[in-house]
Formats: C-alpha cells, structure tokens, sequence
C-alpha cells in the first residue's frame, strides 16, 4: 500500500520539497518564501548528512521529508514484487512525497545460502530508479514480519529453524512473544555465520544498485 508515513511531513503552507532552515546563528527574513543571504539556493535531491541529530543539506539547512511506504502487496508471494508504475510515482511526488520506503527482502535476495538472485536485485533497481526519477529518495528496507517465511516474511526458510513448534495466535504481532519466533532471532544474534550472510546479501544489493 501506498500509506502517508508519520515519521516525516511538511507543513500544508510549506514552499516547495524542502523545508530548509538556516542554523540557528544565521538570521532568517520573514516569510515562508525568505531567502537567507550567504546561502546556496535550494537543490533537489539534496545530499544529505547528518549534523546534531538532524539530516541537513550542503548549506547546514535542516530538511524534512515527506514520506510513503510501499509495503504489503510485495510482502506476498515468493517474487515480492511490487505494483506501482511510474506513473503511481509520479502521482506521490506531485502530492509532495519526497521520500519513498522500499520493501526488499532477505529470502529475495538470497533464496539458498550463498546464492544471489540477480532477477530479484533487477527488479528492485527498476523501481529504485523510476521512483528516482519521480524526483524523490529512495529508503531500502530490508523487510521482515515475525523474523522469515515459516512465520511471517523476512529472512529464507532456510535461515529459520524448525526444532521449535510454531503455533500462530491473533492479533499476528503477538507472535513475537512466541517461543519459535524468538527462538529464530536468538538463534540469529548468536551465530556469526547466519549475519554474515545476510551482511553478503546487503553487500551485494547495495553494488548493484550502486
């Protein structure tokens, strides 16, 4: 779905994609549309850092961003693939989207150990670079609900063990309380050769969207 996400937002009256504000030792003009003398003209996208706990632009402005998530319809199905088109993109970022979540997944990327699906990765590109040319960001989230497949999505069945019996409840989030399911992430935390496949999987996603 394609929800408005509370983490970041603008202002209905803020002007334009940015709201860039000059450091606190820099005196503003008034009004929404103030230029602050000394300062580079806006730029989008802007290349982001992070100064005091804040993400700023070149000039130190401070930005918020406005964001969306695309999420469930690629949490089913074993190709987790998503269905917004270009045109979808181009209908966010007109709305004032300037920030867009992307679902990838663990079993996506890597559905047998040591192995890397490139069809997958071209897939996550495409749509990394048609919501780039929105004209908006891009956060890749490595995805997961209740750990892996066996009992949500995440991580490959094979990264999960099956010693413990696994007995869904409702609501689903409660699941995390589950014996089997903290079970598979305690088994994760403890055992290097599991993170470091995951760490092969980041690392190759993140060449090839390079």
């Amino acid at each position: 779905d394609l929800a408005p996400d509370s983490g970041g937002h603008q202002d209905a009256d803020d002007a334009g994609p940015l709201d860039a504000l000059a450091d606190r030792d820099t005196e503003t003009l008034d009004g929404a549309d103030a230029q602050v003398e000394g300062l580079a003209p806006l730029r989008w996208p802007p290349r982001l850092t992070v100064r005091d706990g804040r993400l700023v632009d070149e000039a130190g402005r401070r930005v918020r961003l406005r964001g969306a998530s695309a999420t469930n319809i690629a949490k089913q199905g074993p190709r987790h693939e998503h269905w917004e088109t270009p045109e979808d993109w181009a209908e966010l970022a007109a709305r004032g989207v300037t920030l867009v979540r992307l679902l990838v997944f663990w079993d996506g990327l890597q559905p047998e150990p040591d192995g890397f699906d490139a069809e997958y990765v071209q897939r996550v590109r495409l749509q990394a670079e048609a919501i780039q040319a929105a004209g908006m960001l891009v956060l890749l989230d490595m995805h997961q609900d209740l750990f892996c497949q066996r009992y949500g999505n995440g991580a490959p069945r094979w990264a999960c063990p099956d010693e413990i019996p696994f007995q869904p409840v409702e609501p689903w989030f409660l699941n995390y309380s589950t014996a089997a399911v903290t079970g598979a992430f305690d088994r994760f935390w403890t055992d290097p050769a599991l993170r470091g496949q995951l760490l092969r999987s980041w690392a190759g996603l993140g060449r090839a969207l390079a």
